[in-house]
């Protein structure tokens, strides 16, 4: 759209002043904020039935996944199976399963949630991960996100068709995740009982939600590069990946109660003290706030837990936001207690002889033909979703800025301003109509 007169000193003030507009009601969003209890089941409830409502998360719309097809290899001492399967019809995903051997004894079970890294499973710092908890007794299954690794062509950072159908991005990986782990769960391979979700980044974001979510099936979690406030994340201004976009929460949710959700069982949450991304007050506040939970939660169910609980840790290490070898050890350390795994002294080197190289994927090319996100979101909502818009859609058609398009003055450095006006309009609007919802009565 011609921006006519948007450069004049009028545009650029009453920009100005209508992104003041947008943080103040980011700001009494949050402030207005009920007090919850994440330790008892009322709130718990609430708190999950919320944060399914905000990211169009629904129990018929999570995917039966079928392996359809795989390789199998050695790799100094790994087996290493790459696999190709389907999640919802016509939606082709792709994953790798690492082991120390292919037969069907049980072990525990870890699911690796690729954060933003290039090449999604196949990213270095991932694979070295989960060759170290492979080589301390788990089977570890690392899948590509969908718009990621080798399924990039689905579409990842600006699927705003799928909000227009009144879906999100986030919970598509979420219930995406979530199936892939019953899937795991049914193998004789998996030791039921045992199984845990580990991820950075964006990956500590899908941890952070199969926490909240999960009742009972996840024995322990880890969540990094991710958990700080949802209030600071609101407010960014610079343009968000799709699966950060989470519409309506702010004042609605908040990281720490989502995470305390998951008490008692085993939590592990860390962060770089130089991750420019969540800055480190934020961490130390959130970390009091669920550890101050987990404390509540074991008195109120006479656990006899006075103090400090042992199942919950965070940590703030030496660094910036990807996991390095300190994070990779400490990662293993914590599962090994919760697991029961036994993991080396040292990380894998960088050039570990079993590493994947960039090429090794599960398919020798991706079908052009495959569903991408935008079609999956057209097939969960059916016809008669929200989806009347064509062709493309930019965020701001979704949630339009308070100023007319051609009066917004391009004043913020890091993104269009038309974008960012959206962006913190999204997170204080009322989530999009998606069809089967009943908004949760508060306690």
């Amino acid at each position: 759209m011609e921006r006519s007169g948007a450069d004049d000193a009028s545009a650029v003030l009453a920009t100005h002043e209508a992104l003041a507009d947008a943080h103040a009601r980011i700001l009494a969003a949050m402030a207005s904020m009920p007090r919850r209890r994440p330790w008892m089941d009322e709130d718990r409830r609430l708190l999950r039935e919320r944060l399914r409502r905000v990211l169009a998360i629904r129990e018929e719309w999570i995917p039966t996944v079928t392996v359809r097809s795989c390789r199998d290899e050695r790799r100094e001492g790994l087996a290493v199976r790459r696999l190709c399967a389907q999640t919802w019809e016509g939606v082709a995903a792709a994953g790798v399963l690492w082991r120390t051997d292919e037969s069907d004894r049980p072990r525990p079970l870890v699911l690796l949630c690729c954060g933003h890294g290039p090449g999604g499973k196949l990213h270095v710092t991932y694979q070295r991960m989960a060759i170290h908890l492979a080589r301390s007794g788990a089977a570890v299954l690392v899948i590509d996100n969908i718009g990621q690794g080798e399924r990039e062509p689905m579409g990842h950072r600006r699927p705003w068709g799928v909000f227009a159908r009144g879906l999100t991005v986030q919970g598509l990986i979420t219930m995406e995740a979530t199936g892939w782990l019953r899937w795991a769960a049914r193998q004789p391979w998996t030791d039921p009982r045992r199984i845990a979700a580990i991820g950075n980044s964006g990956g500590g974001a899908t941890t952070l939600t199969l926490a909240t979510l999960d009742e009972g099936d996840l024995a322990c979690v880890v969540s990094s590069g991710h958990p700080s406030s949802q209030a600071y994340t609101c407010r960014k201004e610079r343009a968000l990946c799709a699966c950060a976009l989470w519409p309506g929460v702010a004042g609605t949710l908040e990281m720490w109660e989502l995470l305390a959700c998951f008490a008692p069982r085993p939590l592990l949450i860390f962060q770089g003290l130089e991750d420019h991304l969540f800055p480190a007050d934020h961490f130390h506040r959130l970390a009091r706030q669920v550890a101050t939970a987990y404390r509540l939660h074991a008195e109120h169910a006479r656990l006899g837990v006075n103090g400090e609980s042992p199942s919950f840790r965070a940590e703030l290490l030496p660094g910036g936001h990807p996991w390095d070898d300190p994070r990779i050890l400490l990662v293993g350390e914590f599962l090994a207690a919760a697991l029961g795994l036994t993991p080396p002294s040292a990380a894998p080197p960088h050039d570990d002889p079993a590493l994947l190289a960039p090429t090794d994927t599960c398919y020798p090319a991706w079908d052009p033909e495959a569903a991408d996100a935008e079609a999956i979101a057209r097939a969960l909502a059916g016809p008669n979703g929200e989806g009347a818009m064509t062709g493309p859609v930019e965020l701001w058609d979704l949630y339009p800025p308070d100023l007319p398009l051609d009066r917004i003055a391009q004043i913020t450095p890091s993104a269009d301003t038309r974008h960012i006006l959206a962006q913190l309009a999204a997170f204080t609007a009322a989530p999009r109509p998606c069809p089967g919802y009943e908004e949760p009565v508060s306690p």
